[in-house]
């Protein structure tokens, strides 16, 4: 995996980190962001399954790739 690719995973589960901190945060003030996680959920499934084959990868799925695992850990 090149590097490039190693720094978008890494800039997703941040951004993923930040949403998941932002949705407990206004989940009770807006009904809006109760909806975020499903979206962000929705997203890797679809990305995680065309990618790996599946959208809730096992360790072995994932070794060698200490981004994705990063990413992986954030979402499920």
């Amino acid at each position: 995996m090149s590097d490039d690719l190693h720094a978008i995973i890494a800039d997703q589960a941040e951004t993923i980190d930040a949403l998941r901190a932002l949705l407990t945060e206004r989940e009770q003030d807006d009904p809006y962001w109760s909806g975020v996680y499903d979206q962000i959920r929705s997203a890797w499934d679809a990305w995680a399954f065309a990618e790996l084959g599946t959208a809730s990868p096992t360790p072995l799925d994932l070794e060698g790739r200490p981004e994705l695992l990063a990413l992986w850990e954030s979402v499920k």
